[in-house]
């Protein structure tokens, strides 16, 4: 979904992966900034987003904290997100979205809504989430 909100204009997002993963060899190769958000999400008039996926039970790592604490001494936003929902009251309150999902397209004068409602995803489509390699 957020691939929707790309293409119309609204915002660009990065999928931010870290992790590490064992070779054949078993030695471990590192990949990404640990602690680092899952997702971050460039929106309009300089906003920069970061969004953290994590499931009813997650809970945020001490290193997921400090980053975000980092993020937010910079003036960034940054939030934990456990639903679609949840992104798209984010987006509604940049003026991307309204509150019944439907995206709104960038034009020469604004944002104009797209004709038709979007269904609500699930918050793995809405994020093209994959799981992080094996560790």
């Amino acid at each position: 979904m957020l691939r929707i909100y790309e293409k119309s204009g609204a915002c660009l997002y990065i999928k931010n992966n870290s992790g590490a993963y064992k070779t054949e060899h078993g030695a471990f190769v590192r990949f990404g900034k640990i602690g680092s958000s899952d997702f971050l999400m460039l929106l309009p008039n300089g906003q920069t987003t970061f969004l953290e996926v994590k499931t009813p039970k997650g809970r945020q790592t001490d290193r997921q904290k400090d980053f975000q604490r980092r993020v937010e001494q910079l003036g960034h936003r940054y939030f934990v997100v456990q639903s679609a929902r949840e992104v798209w009251q984010i987006l509604e309150g940049q003026g991307i979205a309204d509150s019944k999902g439907v995206v709104r397209f960038k034009t020469a004068g604004g944002y104009e809504n797209a004709k038709q409602k979007q269904p609500q995803p699930k918050l793995s489509d809405l994020l093209s989430y994959c799981p992080r390699p094996n560790q």
